[in-house]
C-alpha cells in the first residue's frame, strides 16, 4: 500500500496506521563539497616522513648556471613588504580598537591582504566611497547606452547621465557584493596616505609563491606572541593595578585561568576575579580564547595602564619605567630575514632574473623544454617538472642520499646561507586517538615529556645496570648545563664560554662597528620612533619614518658582511653543541643513558632575569647521540629528590600527599644546579 508505514516484526501489524505521503522536494540538493586529490595525497606521504634541514652557503648549493639569480633584489624587496606589512597590522588594529570596532581574524588570510595592500598601488589608490561613486558612474553610463539602444532617446550624447544620489543602503548593498573587509579596506587608504608619494616596493611575480610563506609565518608569529606573553602581562597588570603581592597574584591568575570559578576565602580577591573574568573572552566550554582577535582588547588595556602608569610618574624621582610592546610583534626592518621560496617561488625568481640563460634545457616526458618555454607554461605544468629544475640549477643530488633522505623541493636563504628542507621516512604510521566528537586528539601518555619542547622519556628503556655511563644534567644559572655521572665525573659548560666561542661576542662587536664606521645609519638607527605604543598618532610617526628610510638601512644590511656573521654564528653554534654531546655521550659502541632536568620549562620559565643557555637546542641534539630522559627540577636536589609526589612539577608546584591524607598543591623550592661533588648526582637524575 503506498504510504504505508512499515514497522519491526515485533509490532501488532492490526495496530499500524497510514502515514501521509510527503511531496517531493523541488529545491536541489547542494553541490557535493569538491575534494583536492592531490592534496589528500600528499597529506597522506607526510604521515611517514619527517622533515629537517641541511644548512650551506648559498654559494656552494647553487650551480654555476645559478649564479645569475637576482637574490638579493627579491629579498630586499619582500624584506621591505614584510616590514610594512607588520606596521599596517598594527595600524589596523588600533584603528578597530579606538573606533570600538571588532577586528577581523588574524590569520593567513589577513596576512596576505596586508601584504597586498603594501605593495599594490592600484588597491588603495582610492577610498571607498570614491570607488562606491565611480562605478555607480559607471553604472549610470551603462543604462544611457541601454535607454539609446531601446529607442527611447535620440542621440546618445545628448542623453543626460542620471546619477541616484547617495543612499546607505546601496552602499552596503555594494560593500557586500564586493566581499572584502570594509574597515581593512579603509585602513589601507588611510596606512598609504601616509606614504606622501614615497615609492612601494617592487614586488612583481613575487606575490606567488613568496608571500604565501611569508603570511603562514607571520600568522604564526601573532598566535606565539598572545599566547606566550598573555599570563606574564596579566600577572604584572594585576600586581601593579590592584596592589597585591605576586603571591596573591598567583592565586589571582589561577582563579582567572580556570574555567570554573569557586569562591576563594578571601574577600579582596573575590571582585578581582570576577572583574578580570568579564573582561577576558571565552569560549563555549568556558575556557580562554587564545584567538588574537578575541584577546587584543585585553593587551590593549594592559598597554594603556603601562603608558598612563609612566606619564603619571614622570617626575618620581628614582622610577623606572615599566616596558611598553606593541599590540602585535613587528620586526626591525633593516635586517635580511631568512624567505621561504618553493616550485612557485623559484618560478617568479627566475621571472625577475633575466641574465639567467633562458637556453637551459631539461628533458621531461621525452621532450625537449628550454627554461624560457618552461616559464611560459601552465602552473600546473611547472610545478610537474619543478623538481626537474631544482636540480638543473642547484647541487641537489649531492646532498641526497637513497632512502634515507630527499629533497622536499623548499629552501629557506637570506641570500648568503640557505637551510635546504629534506624529508626522510619514519619507522611506522603515526597514530592519532579520535576523541568522542570525531575530532583528533592528542594522545597523553604519562610516561613522556615535552617541557624541553619536543617528546622525551622519563623513565629508561632498560635496566640502569645495563649502561655503561649513567649522567645526570641540570640546566643552571651562569653554567649552561652541569653534569655528573655515576663515578664521580663533573663537566661544566657556561653560557659565557659557549657564546664567546660560537662567535656571538666577537660577530657583536664587529657589527656596531661596522655600524659606526657610517654615521648616517647610526643616526638613523638611534632616532627610530617607537613602534610599542597605543596611540595611533606615535605610530604614525613610526610608520612615516619606515617610509622614508626603511629603503636606505635596508640596503645597508643587505650587505655580504652582515650575512656571513649570522652564518657563522649558526655553524660556530653547532659545532659547540656537538663537541659537548660527543663528550658526554662519549666515543661510538658506549652504552650512555642521560637525566636531563626540565630546569622548570613545564611551568613559568626557567630563571628570572638571567641569560638563558642553550638548554632546549643541547638536550634536542643530546637526543640524536644517545639516550636521553627527562627529569622534573625539585629531583636534582637532596632535599627533594626522594619525596612522594603525584604529579610533575608545574608552575614550581607539586601534588603532594599530605599528612592527613589530603592530596594538595604545594610550592618546591628550585635547586638551580646539582651539586658537582656529589657522586650520586647522576643516580638522583635516573631515578637510581
Amino acid at each position: 500500500m503506498l504510504g504505508k508505514k512499515r514497522l519491526p516484526p515485533d509490532k501488532d501489524p492490526n495496530n499500524d496506521e497510514i502515514v501521509p505521503v510527503m511531496p517531493p522536494d523541488d529545491q536541489e540538493e547542494p553541490p557535493s563539497k569538491r575534494k583536492r586529490i592531490d592534496l589528500l595525497k600528499r597529506k597522506m606521504a607526510n604521515k611517514v616522513i619527517d622533515f629537517f634541514v641541511l644548512k650551506k652557503t648559498l654559494k656552494v648549493f647553487c650551480k654555476e648556471e645559478a649564479k645569475a639569480l637576482a637574490w638579493d633584489e627579491c629579498l630586499t624587496a619582500v624584506n621591505q613588504a614584510v616590514a610594512e606589512a607588520y606596521l599596517f597590522a598594527n595600524f589596523y588594529v588600533l584603528r578597530q580598537l579606538d573606533a570600538n570596532r571588532p577586528i577581523c581574524q588574524l590569520g593567513h588570510g589577513f596576512y596576505q591582504t596586508c601584504l597586498s595592500i603594501v605593495t599594490n598601488p592600484t588597491r588603495t589608490a582610492q577610498s571607498l566611497r570614491e570607488k562606491y561613486d565611480s562605478a555607480v558612474l559607471v553604472q549610470a553610463r551603462k543604462d544611457r547606452t541601454q535607454r539609446w539602444q531601446e529607442g527611447r532617446v535620440g542621440k546618445l550624447k545628448d542623453a543626460p547621465i542620471i546619477v541616484p544620489e547617495f543612499s546607505n543602503a546601496a552602499y552596503e548593498v555594494w560593500l557586500a557584493s564586493l566581499k572584502a573587509d570594509g574597515d581593512l579596506e579603509t585602513a589601507g587608504y588611510e596606512f598609504n596616505k601616509l606614504r606622501n608619494g614615497r615609492p612601494m616596493a617592487n614586488t612583481e611575480y613575487l606575490n606567488n609563491g613568496w608571500f604565501q610563506a611569508a603570511a603562514k609565518q607571520m600568522a604564526t608569529n601573532v598566535q606565539n606572541a598572545v599566547v606566550r606573553n598573555f599570563a606574564k602581562r596579566l600577572r604584572t597588570y594585576v600586581i601593579d593595578c590592584y596592589g597585591v603581592e605576586a603571591k596573591i597574584a598567583y592565586t589571582v591568575l589561577n582563579g582567572v585561568f580556570a574555567p570554573t570559578f569557586e569562591s576563594i576565602p578571601a574577600r579582596v580577591l573575590n571582585p578581582i576575579i570576577v572583574e578580570l573574568r568579564e573582561k577576558i573572552p571565552r569560549t563555549s566550554k568556558k575556557k580562554i580564547s587564545w584567538a588574537p582577535h578575541d584577546l587584543l582588547p585585553v593587551f590593549h588595556m594592559f598597554l594603556q595602564f603601562i603608558e598612563m602608569t609612566n606619564e603619571k610618574n614622570t617626575k618620581t624621582p628614582r622610577y623606572v619605567e615599566k616596558r611598553t610592546f606593541s599590540l602585535l610583534p613587528t620586526n626591525r626592518g633593516f635586517e635580511a630575514s631568512y624567505c621561504k621560496v618553493d616550485s612557485t617561488g623559484l618560478r617568479a625568481l627566475l621571472l625577475r632574473s633575466p641574465l639567467v640563460d633562458r637556453a637551459l634545457a631539461i628533458m621531461y616526458q621525452d621532450e625537449l623544454w628550454t627554461l624560457g618555454a618552461s616559464l611560459k607554461a601552465e602552473p600546473t605544468t611547472w610545478i610537474a617538472m619543478a623538481d626537474l629544475w631544482w636540480r638543473r640549477l642547484f647541487h641537489v643530488d649531492t646532498i641526497e642520499n637513497e632512502d634515507a633522505r630527499k629533497f622536499h623541493r623548499e629552501i629557506t636563504t637570506d641570500g648568503y646561507g640557505v637551510g635546504v628542507h629534506m624529508s626522510r621516512p619514519t619507522r611506522g604510521k603515526k597514530e592519532k586517538k579520535k576523541g568522542k566528537d570525531g575530532k583528533t586528539e592528542k594522545a597523553k601518555d604519562a610516561n613522556v615529556s615535552d617541557a624541553l619542547g619536543f617528546l622525551l622519556p622519563k623513565s629508561p628503556k632498560g635496566r640502569v645496570e645495563d649502561y655503561d655511563v649513567i649522567w645526570g644534567i641540570d640546566p643552571g644559572r651562569t653554567d649552561s648545563i652541569t653534569a655528573t655521572n655515576q663515578e664521580g665525573k663533573s663537566v661544566r659548560f657556561r653560557t659565557s664560554d659557549f657564546c664567546r666561542a660560537s662567535g656571538f661576542s666577537q660577530s657583536n662587536r664587529k657589527s656596531k662597528r661596522r655600524i659606526d664606521r657610517s654615521p648616517r645609519v647610526r643616526e638613523l638607527l638611534q632616532t627610530t620612533p617607537t613602534k610599542k605604543t597605543s596611540s595611533l598618532m606615535t605610530l604614525g610617526q613610526a610608520i612615516e619614518f619606515m617610509f622614508e628610510y626603511v629603503r636606505e638601512v635596508l640596503e645597508f644590511f643587505m650587505d655580504p658582511f652582515f650575512r656571513k656573521l649570522k652564518f657563522r654564528r649558526y655553524t660556530l653554534r653547532t659545532a659547540q653543541l656537538d663537541r659537548a654531546c660527543f663528550e658526554l655521550a662519549g666515543p661510538p659502541g658506549t652504552k650512555t643513558i642521560i637525566g636531563f632536568g626540565d630546569c622548570g620549562a613545564a611551568g613559568e620559565g626557567v630563571v628570572k632575569n638571567s641569560p638563558a643557555g642553550p638548554v632546549k637546542s643541547f638536550a634536542r641534539k643530546l637526543a640524536q647521540y644517545c639516550e636521553v630522559v627527562v627529569v622534573d627540577e625539585f629531583r636534582t636536589s637532596r632535599v627533594h629528590h626522594d619525596c612522594p609526589a603525584s604529579e610533575d612539577l608545574v608552575n614550581q608546584r607539586v601534588g603532594r600527599v599530605c599528612r592527613d591524607g589530603v592530596e594538595r598543591s604545594v610550592p618546591v623550592h628550585k635547586c638551580f644546579t646539582a651539586s658537582p661533588r656529589t657522586a650520586d648526582a647522576g643516580r638522583r637524575l635516573t631515578g637510581t
